[in-house]
């Protein structure tokens, strides 16, 4: 999602007449993709080494994710400063996205590197603060 709002953005700089400085647009996906492939491939080795390397590869996925955000925040800066519906509507957009790219970032991390436990969750049951009935 981050690449898809980078790459409107370059559209709209582009037409707004700004100079465009290459290494915000860079596309991060392939590098996300390739790695996200391989913690697959290593989650089904079930030797020391297999979790070794599928643990250095979460470790690239979540500086990746870090970066493509911090190249986001900078491109976001320059968006501020267009004046159009477009570049408002895609600010937005990215206002609602960053935090929960965010919270996936900080629950990966989370789960993967101090081995904390996700909730029990029974699908269709929600349950209700403060007292023990499902509703």
């Amino acid at each position: 999602m981050i690449s898809q709002i980078l790459a409107e953005a370059k559209v709209l700089m582009k037409l707004a007449g700004q100079t465009i400085n290459p290494s915000l647009f860079r596309h991060r996906y392939r590098t996300a993709r390739r790695i996200s492939r391989q913690i697959d491939s290593w989650s089904k080795a079930l030797n020391q080494t297999g979790q070794q390397k599928r643990l250095g590869a979460y470790t690239k996925l979540i500086a990746v994710t870090t970066a493509a955000i911090k190249q986001a925040q900078k491109v976001k800066l320059i968006l501020e400063s267009l004046n159009s519906f477009k570049a408002d509507k895609l600010l937005k957009t990215w206002e609602i996205f960053r935090p929960r790219v965010e919270q996936v970032i900080n629950q990966a991390s989370r789960r993967i590197f101090q081995q904390e436990k996700k909730r029990n969750f029974v699908k269709g049951r929600h349950w209700h603060a403060g007292s023990r009935r499902a509703y």
